[in-house]
């Protein structure tokens, strides 16, 4: 599991600085167009966007598995 937090890691560190498109799924909860629910990251917004809608959101972090973002306007 170290291994693979530490590549999950270095994975999400490689997207900072991107937009991805988010699917809202709670407030501040998300996953990218390409992420499927309980398998992949998910994308934690840090202001919350309406759920159900695509959002295009700048990724600025991580937390091991998940990506942080900000949406975009």
């Amino acid at each position: 599991m170290k291994l693979q937090q530490k590549i999950a890691l270095e994975t999400a560190a490689s997207r900072t600085g991107q937009v991805v498109r988010v699917l809202v799924e709670q407030p501040n909860i998300g996953r990218t167009e390409h992420d499927a629910p309980d398998v992949d990251c998910r994308v934690v917004l840090t202001e919350p966007s309406e759920v159900g809608q695509f959002i295009s959101a700048r990724v600025i972090g991580s937390q091991v598995y998940d990506l942080v973002a900000r949406p975009e306007d």
